[in-house]
């Protein structure tokens, strides 16, 4: 069990740093559609969570 979770706890920068990144291109391509305000209401929803 302790192993298993020292392996989850390593991965977890990872993770983020992954999720991360993948906001940042959600965020640049929203911005290139400007013209739907629904767009950045989501973008508002995912930066809350």
């Amino acid at each position: 069990m302790f192993p298993m979770n020292w392996w989850l706890m390593s991965l977890i920068p990872f993770l983020l740093i992954l999720m991360n990144m993948m906001l940042m291109q959600f965020i640049t391509t929203m911005k290139k559609n400007e013209m739907k305000n629904t767009k950045f209401e989501t973008t508002k929803m995912m930066w809350k969570w």
